[in-house]
């Protein structure tokens, strides 16, 4: 369960306490998945679940964060567009073993960024690798390996 609490972030596990952290830039929003990550005035920051440390700062600032089911690849919707990231869990275990592939912004290759699509999504689901969508001009479009193909056209 996670839990706002003035700027402090406390989150619970099989409801005993688990950790406690104040992020850096404050928190407007929270988002769970593999990561969790916090929405401040500045933009998105990923950190780990286990010990909150720090894995990714990213400068653009999200509506929602959808996560495949796999936990490799997230959407991150924003007002005007989104984008599709792959997460690299490999990279975060290197940078944990060797703290100089650490900046102030966190481990540089925790994500890939895949694609970014100037459309805004409404709503939104992954099936395996396949991003389903509807978008500001009711369609259900599908988004997979950088291809967008439209499913169907809404009634409004």
């Amino acid at each position: 369960m996670l839990y706002v609490m003035a700027i402090w972030l406390k989150y619970l596990k099989i409801l005993k306490k688990k950790n406690t952290f104040k992020p850096e830039a404050g928190a407007e929003g929270i988002f769970g998945g593999s990561l969790l990550g916090v929405r401040s005035y500045s933009g998105l920051t990923f950190y780990d679940w286990e010990t909150t440390s720090l894995i990714r700062r990213i400068e653009i600032v999200p509506k929602i964060i959808y996560w495949s089911q796999n936990g490799e690849l997230a959407c991150i919707a924003t007002e005007e567009s989104y984008y599709i990231l792959r997460y690299n869990p490999q990279a975060v275990a290197a940078a944990v073993s060797n703290k100089d592939l650490i900046s102030e912004d966190g481990i540089e290759d925790a994500f890939d960024a895949l694609s970014e699509i100037p459309e805004i999504v409404k709503t939104g689901i992954w099936v395996g690798d396949c991003f389903i969508y509807t978008n500001s001009l009711n369609r259900i479009n599908y988004y997979v390996g950088g291809e967008i193909v439209t499913i169907s056209h809404l009634d409004r």
